[in-house]
């Protein structure tokens, strides 16, 4: 009940600023939209290298070296923005702080745009997934929010490579600290064990894509990796809006 007080308030508050103070651009500051047109095609995008992503062994392009794999249970890894570019930061701390669900689906746009052109340059063709499956929050957290970042990014990634979507497949189990708030040496534990599989649905070697909205620590990720990988499945690809 306090939690959906807390929420209500916070976008009644929303809706006063906006009336009173019009969206702006979080790269210019123009008025008129969250993002303008010249500021999003200037936006700086990752290349999909050669290299892992974790130590930058040469490897096949979004692929983790072995080392690397076993060690989060994360086979590839795909990002179109670095966690330093400081546009999309800050449209992905409005979207999930402030309550602004309308920008859910910018940010989706950008991703999926970004991995279209991946597939059409080939580089990403050659893979074929079998789930796609979103991160997820935890009960009271999802009626805070309202939503779940992470499952309406794994809504545009569903689009583009054509494959499932599994809401339900992962559930988190325990309420956990933001990560955000903790030092790195803290957040592994803090999510360890944290997930469970609510359903079965056959996993064994299927090839996975786990959505989240930003890769740090890869503490989230790798929890949630190894519990799928538990359950049965064969490789998991990471995709998130942002990596550090």
């Amino acid at each position: 009940m306090f939690l959906d007080i807390k929420r209500r308030a916070i976008q009644a508050r929303r809706f006063l600023l906006d009336c009173f103070f019009p969206l702006s651009c979080a790269g210019c500051g123009q008025e008129g939209d969250w993002l303008c047109l010249p500021c999003a095609q200037s936006l700086e995008y990752l290349a999909v290298e050669p290299v892992c992503w974790q130590c930058g062994k040469e490897v096949r392009p979004g692929y983790s070296c072995p080392a690397c794999a076993k060690a989060t249970n994360i086979d590839g890894l795909l990002a179109p923005f670095s966690y330093h570019n400081q546009v999309v930061s800050n449209l992905l701390k409005i979207y999930k702080y402030q309550f602004c669900h309308e920008l859910g689906l910018e940010l989706a746009n950008l991703l999926s745009g970004w991995l279209v052109k991946g597939v059409k340059d080939n580089k990403l063709s050659n893979i074929t997934f079998d789930l796609v499956v979103p991160v997820p929050l935890h009960a009271s957290r999802l009626r805070w929010r309202g939503y779940n970042q992470s499952e309406i990014l794994a809504k545009a990634v569903t689009e583009v490579f054509q494959v499932p979507l599994e809401v339900d497949l992962l559930k988190r189990n325990r309420r956990t600290r933001p990560q955000a708030k903790l030092a790195n040496e803290l957040r592994l534990a803090n999510v360890s064990g944290c997930f469970t599989v609510k359903k079965d649905l056959g996993l064994d070697n299927k090839l996975i894509i786990l959505v989240d909205d930003v890769a740090t620590t890869m503490a989230t990720l790798t929890s949630a990796a190894k519990t799928l990988k538990q359950a049965g499945a064969g490789q998991i690809w990471a995709i998130t809006l942002l990596k550090a």
